[in-house]
């Protein structure tokens, strides 16, 4: 009888921070430079389920953690000037 390859589904992970954060935490280099609304495209094609907050200039901004959103720090122009983040 042929064995069988079993596949870890994501929620099985291996029990470490990174195990258990994987599917949670996400990254988007890329978008660092992007326009406003091309971000916002991409990072939901990515991750649908998120809630996507847009951080103007100089605002004040407490950083709490929270897996289901990203924020989108932008410039005066609605330029991206950080690399956005689930964290």
């Amino acid at each position: 009888m042929a064995e069988e390859k079993q596949t870890a589904k994501p929620y099985q992970q291996e029990k470490t921070i990174e195990g258990i954060f994987a599917n949670l935490m996400k990254e988007w280099p890329e978008l660092k430079g992007a326009k406003v609304d091309d971000a916002k495209r991409k990072i939901k094609e990515e991750k649908p389920e998120v809630e996507i907050q847009v951080v103007p200039p100089n605002y004040r901004y407490g950083c709490i953690l929270d897996f289901d959103r990203v924020c989108l720090f932008v410039d005066d122009s609605g330029i991206v000037t950080e690399a956005p983040f689930t964290r």
